[in-house]
């Protein structure tokens, strides 16, 4: 490492007296380079082990049923590490004629999540689930008079806490227009 050095510029004020008078004299001095001693050698770069990153999947199954009749089983799976979110969007827009003005609307399906370890080995899912899809022409908001398409929503928020390789069932709903029941299964594996 290279010496610094710092100019050091004086004023020197003398008094005297020559021939009885007081004289002020104003001179500069000479700027002397001052060494400035090296900082000592910082300690070798020591970096804090970074927390290993935990591959993790999280899959998701929504299922809807009619009374016992089982009307779909779909399946979702996000990949990622522990402590970062995770997210997956899935659906189309559908067109809405509102008069002669067309808009248009987002249907599907939204995911996201944030998985944080806990300190009994136990994982901490941090997860939003929002399934929006037509309503079937059968339902009793679709009759002849009502010509928009009528779009179901099934949206929550939770946290869960799940051990490597443990299912639970996230949430059951059921809707007061068609009667359909909506589930949502969780599970969590840790990738090796």
């Amino acid at each position: 490492m290279a010496k610094g050095l710092i100019t050091v510029v004086c004023l020197s004020v003398l008094i005297g007296s020559a021939s009885g008078t007081l004289a002020q004299q104003i001179a500069p001095v000479i700027p002397q380079p001052v060494p400035v001693p090296a900082a000592p050698n910082p300690p070798a770069a020591t970096t804090a082990p970074k927390a290993a990153l935990i591959p993790i999947r999280v899959d998701i199954l929504l299922q809807r049923q009619k009374g016992t009749e089982k009307l779909s089983s779909l399946p979702y799976t996000l990949r990622g590490t522990v402590g970062n979110r995770l997210s997956l969007r899935l659906g189309s827009n559908v067109p809405i004629s509102q008069g002669t003005n067309v808009t248009y609307q987002a249907i599907g399906d939204n995911f996201d999540c944030r998985t944080t370890a806990l300190a009994d080995g136990r994982y901490q899912l941090d997860l939003t689930v929002d399934d929006s899809s037509l309503a079937d022409s059968g339902d009793a908001l679709t009759a002849p008079t009502f010509k928009a398409p009528v779009i179901r929503s099934y949206v929550v928020t939770t946290t869960l806490i799940l051990r490597d390789g443990e299912t639970v069932q996230a949430n059951v709903a059921t809707d007061k227009v068609s009667g359909e029941t909506i589930t949502a299964q969780v599970t969590l594996t840790v990738l090796k």
